[in-house]
């Protein structure tokens, strides 16, 4: 590797590196993207079987605190109207 051959050959081997590097990643990139698929897939099934399950308990909590506040504004409303 001296004179012109040592310029040029040192060049190709950094050359080939950055190319297998690069090539590496591209794999990498691919793999970390399938994997983000699968986990945005996993978390849409996840959040849709979720509100399936909460959809009725969060009704109920609403109804529930309808009525609290409902009861509360009663109250406050006689407690002004009898003046204390």
């Amino acid at each position: 590797m001296t004179g012109e051959c040592g310029y040029r050959c040192l060049n190709e081997e950094r050359i080939r590196t950055l190319e297998q590097n690069h090539s590496e990643t591209k794999v990498y990139v691919k793999a970390i993207k399938e994997d983000l698929t699968e986990i945005k897939a996993d978390i849409k099934k996840r959040n849709e079987s979720d509100n399936k399950a909460w959809s009725p308990i969060m009704l109920e909590l609403i109804k529930a605190l309808t009525t609290a506040i409902t009861v509360i504004g009663a109250i406050v409303g006689a407690l002004k109207f009898t003046g204390k």
